[in-house]
């Protein structure tokens, strides 16, 4: 095995338009040395990205600064948070030197893809390597640890209430049926001025069944009630109770037929 994990170093270690010329002939060495189960395992390995690329070339020839930022990582995990300060200044150096390996390769040493390389430095340094890959053998981008965890945490959502198809004509009923056991009756069964805007918890059950806001039963009721005042505002009052009588009287009856039903 040590024959196909020198050959798939001596790939990732080639230069990005050398990257085919170099798995052709590892794989012709393996079949070569009779190791045709590493020859097709090499042969279906992928040209890394460029910003993995990048990070397999620091592992190789930036290696003082790559032992540097994972070591203080790893000082870091155990409690040590003074070695912040070389975890900081090796990702630095790191991210320097990648820009000036991918200048004089003929790569654009662009935002996107330092940010891509600091990236996957940290993810390697939080986990203390390249494990399960060989040293320097990427082929793609690593995230640091709890990135996933973070995006299976979006909370499901809420399923959404359905209602009945006959909800409306059933909140009708109940509304009703509410009037009829809460409206007090008056002199020979006819109902009183306060069915206008109900007596003790009427507007609140009402409300409740008819789907309304309780605060609005409560300012429609107080907008019914005659302001108090003298003289003329108290007579308009009662003109327009006189006015409103008949009409009143008629709603009384039908909801009298309607309990009586």
């Amino acid at each position: 095995m040590a024959g196909f994990d020198e050959a798939l170093q001596a790939l990732y270690r080639a230069s990005l338009a050398d990257f085919v010329a170099q798995r052709k002939e590892g794989v012709a060495a393996l079949r070569g040395a009779g190791d045709a189960a590493g020859a097709a395992e090499l042969a279906a390995r992928r040209r890394p990205t460029l910003s993995a690329w990048a990070v397999n070339q620091l592992y190789w020839q930036a290696r003082p600064a790559f032992h540097a930022l994972l070591s203080a990582a790893e000082r870091m995990r155990g409690g040590d948070l003074a070695a912040a300060a070389a975890h900081r200044q090796a990702m630095a150096t790191l991210r320097k030197r990648a820009a000036g390996l991918l200048g004089e390769s003929g790569h654009a040493a662009n935002e996107a893809t330092l940010r891509r390389v600091t990236t996957t430095l940290a993810a390697l340094a939080a986990r203390g390597g390249f494990a399960p890959d060989l040293p320097g053998t990427l082929a793609e981008d690593r995230d640091p640890p709890g990135f996933e965890a973070m995006v299976g945490a979006v909370a499901p959502a809420r399923p959404a209430r359905s209602r009945p198809a006959n909800f409306v004509a059933q909140r009708k009923e109940g509304v009703a049926a509410l009037r009829c056991a809460t409206r007090p009756a008056g002199a020979g069964g006819t109902a009183t001025s306060a069915d206008a805007v109900g007596v003790g918890g009427e507007p609140a059950l009402l409300a409740g069944a008819a789907g309304v806001p309780r605060a609005a039963v409560g300012r429609r009721a107080h907008a019914r009630r005659p302001r108090g005042g003298g003289g003329a505002s108290s007579g308009d009052g009662d003109a327009a109770q006189t006015r409103r009588g008949p009409a009143r009287r008629g709603g009384h009856a039908a909801n009298r037929r309607r309990c009586a039903v």
